[in-house]
C-alpha cells in the first residue's frame, strides 16, 4: 500500500502528466493555424483559463474549506468549467 507522501509526489504528478499527454496528442497542424487566424480570440481564452478559473476553483475551496488534498484536486478542475 502507497503512504501518502509517496502517493503526493509519485502517483498524482504521474497521473497528471499522463493526462495532459493524451489530452495534446490529437491536435492537428490545422489546430494550431486556427489560434494563429483568431488571435484575440485566443488570447482571451488563455486569460479565462489560467486565471480566472483556478481563482474560482480557489475560492470554491475557500469556501468549503476544503483539505489540501481536495483543494489542489479543485484546481485542474476549476480551469475545465
Amino acid at each position: 500500500m502507497l503512504d501518502s507522501e509517496s502517493l503526493i509526489k509519485v502517483v498524482i504528478p504521474l497521473t497528471i502528466f499522463s493526462l495532459m499527454f493524451a489530452k495534446g496528442l490529437p491536435l492537428t497542424t490545422a489546430d494550431f493555424k486556427r489560434i494563429m487566424a483568431v488571435p484575440k480570440a485566443t488570447l482571451m481564452g488563455l486569460i479565462v483559463l489560467l486565471l480566472v478559473s483556478p481563482f474560482i476553483g480557489l475560492s470554491l475551496a475557500w469556501a468549503f474549506d476544503l483539505t489540501l488534498m481536495k483543494a489542489s484536486g479543485s484546481l485542474p478542475r476549476g480551469s475545465h468549467l
